[in-house]
């Protein structure tokens, strides 16, 4: 995977391990490829994303129970985000343009980092609900009965997806393309100023589609979930 953000330290990190590593197991057929421009072609597997085998037992229980699409979540907790006064006002002036626009309450997940910069900068989240930090599939059933998340998380990039509930990303640049050109996802420009009907207007048109079923939420690129059946099989080939 590669954002190609180097501000990001786990960008760093994901290419030293990857020129270290004898073996590599990649998601989707684009991380192959992007290794291989890098010189990587030799131990490289593609087998899919785990994150189908740890998720779908859940999503599956929660698809039994219909859904409310009663509320908004939001998962803020990148530095490039939360570091940034101008960047961290404008998510938090999406999010309560969202919650004017749907007409919908917003829940503010409170990683300590993120609330920390808020206090820090003096922006205020009046009028939305803060929830503390969730277990996992309690935080499953907060996605699935959101309308829309709000996040600059990776796997919140992939959970929704499988649960069938649309991402906005305030993001410059995504290691998951595969999640916009699937319409799980649209990435959000939080650099700008002015108005934000006006700036943030292809959100909701996007958001608008996706709810009409005129754009239609399709997980596949996650894989099949066999994914550790995979990478077993070949570890054992590999060490016997």
């Amino acid at each position: 995977m590669r954002s190609y953000d180097k501000r990001m330290l786990e960008e760093i990190n994901r290419v030293v391990c990857d020129h270290c590593s004898d073996l590599l197991f990649v998601y989707h057929k684009d991380y192959a490829e992007q290794l291989r421009k890098e010189n990587i072609t030799k131990g490289v597997y593609v087998v899919g994303n785990t994150i189908v085998e740890v998720c779908l037992p859940f999503a599956k229980e929660l698809m039994k129970i219909p859904r409310r699409k009663d509320q908004i979540l939001v998962d803020i907790h990148r530095p490039e985000n939360f570091k940034y006064s101008k960047r961290l006002r404008n998510i938090v002036d999406l999010a309560k343009l969202m919650g004017a626009q749907l007409n919908l309450p917003v829940k503010w997940l409170l990683f300590p980092r993120t609330y920390y910069y808020l206090q820090k900068f003096g922006i205020s989240l009046k009028g939305m609900e803060l929830k503390e930090l969730l277990p996992y599939k309690k935080f499953l059933e907060e996605q699935y009965h959101s309308l829309v998340l709000l996040s600059d998380s990776g796997t919140s990039q992939e959970e929704p997806a499988l649960l069938n509930t649309p991402v906005i990303v305030p993001r410059d640049f995504t290691e998951r393309p595969q999640s916009m050109l699937n319409n799980c996802s649209i990435l959000v420009d939080v650099n700008e100023e002015g108005d934000k009907h006006n700036l943030y207007k292809d959100v909701f048109w996007w958001l608008r589609d996706i709810e009409l079923g005129s754009k239609k939420i399709d997980s596949s690129w996650l894989g099949d979930g066999n994914t550790s059946e995979r990478i077993v099989s070949i570890l054992e080939e590999c060490l016997a």
